[in-house]
């Protein structure tokens, strides 16, 4: 392929109509093995041009884009994990130092800046975190400092919120404060907020921002009842984001560091009063955790709460399901950097996104075209106890090839949930063809993730084994290829696994 033939390739098949010949030219020259030959891509050389970052579903000049961070904290979707020092069940699962460490630092869930500590009282003085009433193990909260410390402005310089669940004595709040300004002072803010509004994340760059209520649950002997004390006057001073019951859809002005909490639950209530409740959120910070009874730390959809315009909408972590990968997905945006500036239907006349039939203003896509050609080395299905006392070499001869299907989903707005599945490829994850096409008509693709998903469908069940997502703006049109991650909560890159797509967005 020459360079007149390749850039007619850019301009007619992936839309990059900016690119001009010298630039077709100069892009294959980087792909070409003898520096000064002829610049003319090979079969192998333009593969490899394909299979490149230059050729990648996402669009940097998207993702990648600076929004405005200087409008108030409220003004923006906040990644956020819930309990997130569990590595698995929220019954008997272990409690880690290093869930903190993935969280802030590395994997597609990279830029958290919310994070959740449950604290309880040590045996021998010193702050314990883990699941209250549980069997889950215990961390020191030194550790978990040391850690925040270290990795807590290591994927985003914009602010990180502690969310404390402070279950303890005086003295151990005492402890706390003070293990607070030993480790982390130089990143506590030097004053609380002032005015009607909370200060934007620039101004609160590399700030760790303590949200936390002002009083706790003090036990009582057997003839008191628990009865609510104040924290220590202490920790109380470098407490920035106030929690406080819910008062009300219409109950007049509060503080703006006052900020509430909510089950998942509390969806249907909301629903009623969506406009309302849109309207509550621009004026006051509001986080979302899951329901008690996920007791597998399973995930809720958290498209809808931020349809209502909710900040904080916390999942498990360590679970990777579809919606945890939409939360990736969302959160592409703005470099990776945590923070997502809320769309302009949730801002100065809202809308009631739940209930929306017509296309949004600011809709971008109206049709995406998805063709899903090709996949390569995808990786096999972990199975519980397969590897004991076994080699690796063992299982990859004795675990039998897969038998992969891709399933693709618009998650977003309710009138824009869709969902596509090819066929079954039987006993072939090396390089499975499909070459089947899905037809996705969006009203408002500023909501909207695309999520990517290929499963392995044997004997024991549907299993998946690589997904990818991103938001639907963000998609590049063309042959492009989607560079798979993992399927666990981190998702990190798979190594050489990448399935093949034709987009067309208009």
């Amino acid at each position: 392929m020459t360079p007149p033939e390749f850039l007619r390739f850019l301009h007619t098949e992936q839309k990059e109509t900016f690119m001009s010949l010298e630039d077709a030219t100069a892009l294959i020259q980087t792909f070409i093995s003898e520096k000064g030959a002829t610049p003319v891509f090979t079969p192998t050389s333009f593969s490899n041009y394909v299979l490149s970052q230059n050729n990648d579903v996402c669009n940097p000049s998207v993702v990648d884009a600076a929004q405005d961070m200087n409008q108030p904290l409220t003004s923006y979707f906040i990644n956020s994990s819930h309990n997130t020092y569990l590595e698995g069940n929220q019954l008997s699962g272990t409690s880690s130092t290093d869930m903190y460490i993935q969280v802030l630092k590395s994997g597609c869930q990279s830029g958290c800046r919310c994070i959740e500590l449950d604290l309880w009282d040590g045996d021998d003085g010193i702050p314990r975190i883990l699941h209250g009433h549980t069997l889950t193990s215990k961390i020191t909260l030194n550790d978990v400092v040391w850690a925040i410390s270290v990795y807590g402005f290591y994927a985003s310089e914009f602010p990180l919120i502690l969310s404390l669940e402070n279950h303890l004595s005086h003295g151990q709040q005492t402890y706390m404060a003070q293990c607070f300004i030993n480790h982390l002072s130089a990143y506590l803010p030097k004053s609380k907020p002032s005015g009607d509004v909370l200060p934007s994340p620039n101004e609160l760059k590399n700030k760790i921002l303590l949200k936390g209520t002002m009083e706790v649950v003090e036990k009582g002997d057997k003839k008191e009842k628990e009865k609510k004390v104040k924290i220590v006057p202490e920790l109380a001073e470098l407490i920035y984001l106030k929690s406080v019951p819910f008062p009300g859809l219409h109950c007049g002005r509060h503080s703006p560091d006052e900020m509430c909490s909510f089950s998942e639950l509390k969806l249907n209530e909301f629903q009623k009063c969506s406009v309302e409740f849109v309207r509550f959120n621009q004026q006051f910070l509001t986080r979302i955790y899951p329901k008690g009874t996920r007791f597998d730390s399973t995930n809720y959809d958290p498209t809808s709460w931020w349809a209502l315009g909710s900040h904080m909408v916390a999942l498990n972590f360590q679970t990777g399901d579809k919606h945890l990968w939409t939360n990736a997905g969302k959160f592409r945006l703005n470099g990776g950097c945590g923070m997502v500036l809320k769309p302009p239907s949730l801002f100065s006349k809202p809308l009631d996104l739940l209930t929306w039939s017509g296309t949004l203003p600011d809709n971008k896509v109206s049709t995406l075209r998805v063709q899903v050609l090709s996949a390569r080395q995808l990786p096999k299905p972990k199975r519980e106890g397969l590897s004991k006392g076994k080699g690796l070499l063992y299982n990859l001869v004795k675990t039998p090839p897969i038998n992969p299907y891709v399933e693709m989903l618009i998650m977003g707005l309710p009138c824009d949930y869709q969902r596509g599945r090819t066929k079954r490829i039987a006993n072939n994850g090396f390089n499975p063809t499909w070459n089947e096409t899905f037809l996705f008509t969006l009203k408002a693709s500023v909501m909207a993730t695309l999520v990517i998903s290929v499963w392995n469908d044997d004997s024991i069940g549907k299993t998946p084994v690589a997904q990818y997502s991103l938001p639907v703006d963000a998609i590049r049109p063309g042959y492009r290829f989607v560079d798979l991650n993992t399927v666990d909560g981190i998702g990190r890159d798979l190594s050489m696994c990448n399935l093949l797509c034709k987009f067309e967005v208009q």
